[in-house]
């Protein structure tokens, strides 16, 4: 399926549905940010990012120079740069007090980051490479192996049985936010390392799906092979 451009609302509602979640179900909120202390390096790419770019910084096991942040979705970078939502302020607050340096890039990760070789000391995932499958996952992969620098960290945050109505699905697949083929959390993690990874830990929390919408959480931490 071919994707269109999510709507500058679309991605705003996705944004406060997130917060929502996070405040809702914050055992969950804690088990994804707990990965992200093995963010760590003075250069840190934040692929397929959203509107989520600046939250996950303060998680980070240590603050970089240089965040990169890659969407293929204007409306979710537009946002980034004008919501008022308290809890993106803030994290752009500390952003700055950090003095990072941010950089923020509409492009097709697949297009874009080939030209951006052995840059980076960690890629962070959140929700995106459960979004591909197939071909287009082991050319991702490939993709996030030649852009990380040697001893680099990839780490993964996916999302696994979606409760969710026909309609839901197909407004996410529209707009790129879900694949039409649902990927294991261990085919996942087999064609990460397919691709040059050496895991380094891996651990998958169950959800509620009658609440959460959701059956699991799986987190996993790589280092360039």
């Amino acid at each position: 399926m071919s994707h269109i451009q999510a709507p500058y609302d679309y991605v705003r509602q996705h944004y406060e549905h997130t917060v929502d979640v996070d405040e809702r179900f914050p055992e969950v909120a804690r088990f994804v940010w707990s990965s992200l202390s093995h963010v760590v390096g003075d250069s840190v790419l934040n692929v397929g990012c959203g509107t989520t770019f600046f939250d996950y910084l303060p998680h980070f096991g240590q603050t970089p120079q240089h965040y990169v942040g890659i969407d293929i979705n204007r409306s979710s970078l537009d946002y980034l740069e004008t919501s008022q939502h308290p809890r993106l302020l803030n994290a752009k607050r500390l952003a700055n007090e950090r003095g990072v340096d941010i950089e923020l890039i509409c492009a097709d990760a697949l297009q874009h980051v080939p030209t951006i070789q052995n840059s980076f000391d960690s890629i962070l995932g959140v929700g995106f490479f459960g979004t591909f499958s197939g071909a287009d996952l082991h050319a991702l992969m490939q993709v996030m192996q030649r852009a990380l620098r040697p001893n680099g960290t990839l780490v993964k945050v996916t999302w696994h049985g979606p409760h969710r109505t026909p309609a839901q699905t197909l407004e996410k697949l529209k707009y790129g936010f879900d694949n039409e083929e649902e990927i294991s959390p261990e085919d996942l993690v087999a064609v990460i390392e397919r691709a040059g990874f050496k895991l380094q830990s891996n651990a998958l929390f169950d959800c509620n799906p009658d609440t959460y919408r959701w059956d699991a959480v799986q987190t996993s931490v790589f280092t360039k092979a």
